[in-house]
């Protein structure tokens, strides 16, 4: 009887021992406002000017400077969720205030107001593996990789190869952009 009164106080000892430390385990889980990686961005590969903001795509991110404030907002990289090594192409959608970033992995839309991404889809899924512009009109949202152009009514998201000549309201980032550094203020 001694013999059974142990092991009934030796599992309930390992039952209290595991529910206290798997109670530990999910007290960490990740809160992306908890922790900044900041390192150090030495290649800037597009810039983005909007109203409140200029973003740098770089080698590790994107980096936001806060013209309101004139200073630096942290940067986004891959602890915020940021799918990819390099942010290759920014790009701002001015109809809805999002953010459109081409990495070296993927083409995501990010809501900088929420530091929230609203999608992520893997460049291996998209017509163009290589995305050299992204360009916005008030009902569509192109893309322009490997000398075609794709298109796609917005919110849907299904891409569709151009065919005839071009809107002339669409603003463009990156190549087809044709601007220099010097453009910047």
């Amino acid at each position: 009887m001694n013999n059974y009164r142990e092991k009934i106080y030796f599992y309930l000892f390992i039952l209290t021992a595991i529910s206290l430390f798997s109670s530990s385990l999910f007290a960490r889980r990740y809160n992306p406002f908890v922790w900044t990686t900041y390192r150090n961005f030495s290649r800037i590969y597009s810039i983005a000017i909007d109203m409140d903001r200029v973003y740098f795509g770089t080698d590790g991110g994107f980096l936001q400077f806060n013209r309101m404030k004139n200073s630096w907002d942290p940067p986004v990289t891959q602890s915020n969720n940021f799918k990819g090594s390099k942010a290759l192409l920014v790009a701002i959608d001015r109809f809805f205030s999002k953010l459109w970033v081409v990495s070296d992995s993927a083409l995501s839309i990010y809501i900088p107001q929420i530091s929230f991404w609203e999608k992520t889809i893997p460049l291996t899924s998209m017509p163009s593996r290589s995305i050299s512009s992204i360009g916005f009109n008030e009902d569509k949202v192109f893309i322009y990789g490997n000398n075609t152009f794709y298109y796609s009514k917005r919110g849907i998201l299904y891409w569709q190869k151009w065919e005839g000549s071009l809107p002339q309201d669409i603003e463009w980032f990156g190549e087809k952009a044709k601007k220099s550094i010097r453009d910047y203020p």
